[in-house]
């Protein structure tokens, strides 16, 4: 039901008269068979909308109504780690395609344009979810180049880190797969760990002591997890 934009008084004043049956909503699905994923139950309901916000699920009416009768009502699954270049998709195309199927966020490492463009490719992705169809946050890509070893179009520095992260969408420091480095207490490296609060990891196989220093650096995550340690 929660909006990432701030509503204004009277947008807030409407919202709550809506919710609460007294005011007609913008738009009601009627009579959907709605998937409530935290109580685990499927239940009809109209689902009342105003503005771009759900404001109740129950018994509504509508100034506009579509009705639902034999449709699942899912809430929007979000992909929350994905590298949308990979697709060889823009964002508009990715989202295209995605929306229909229940995908309705993504949170995305950019981690490959900026190989090839650097800062420019993370504000270009940025600057395309202003009209991509589908809610868009990103992580800055920390390791750009991924190693000391690698030869990259681009680079991505600490200061790059710093700038990027004031952009609303930008919500941390994408996956720091460069484990080694943190290890090592690499200079470059933990400056941009200690500019973000939110950081994405990627640390396959680390166990031990070795994992313990990562996850102390501030590392909340890995998706190449094997193990339950």
């Amino acid at each position: 039901m929660r909006s990432s934009e701030k509503l204004s008084k009277n947008e807030l004043k409407r919202l709550i008269r809506v919710a609460k049956g007294e005011e007609k909503a913008d738009l009601v699905i009627k009579s959907a068979e709605v998937v409530n994923v935290l109580t685990e139950e499927i239940y009809r309901a109209d689902i009342a909308i105003c503005g771009d916000r759900i404001a109740g699920v129950g018994s509504y009416c509508g100034i506009s109504e579509i009705d639902a009768k034999g449709f699942y009502a899912v809430p929007g699954l979000i992909d929350a780690h994905t590298h949308v270049e990979m697709s060889l998709l823009t964002l508009s195309e990715f989202a295209r395609i995605v929306v229909p199927r229940g995908n309705t966020c993504v949170v995305a490492d950019p981690h490959e344009i900026a190989n090839v463009l650097g800062k420019k490719g993370v504000l270009y992705l940025l600057e395309e979810s202003k009209h991509a169809s589908i809610r868009f946050y990103c992580l800055v890509p920390s390791c750009v180049p991924s190693s000391p070893l690698e030869t990259s179009g681009g680079i991505i520095t600490a200061e790059d880190v710093e700038e990027l992260l004031k952009f609303d969408k930008i919500i941390g420091l994408a996956e720091v797969m460069n484990y080694p480095g943190v290890l090592k207490c690499d200079e470059e490296l933990t400056e941009k760990i200690c500019k973000s609060e939110l950081v994405d990891g990627h640390c396959p196989a680390l166990t031990g002591k070795a994992l313990n220093a990562y996850v102390a650096a501030g590392i909340g995550s890995d998706h190449e997890s094997t193990k339950l340690e």
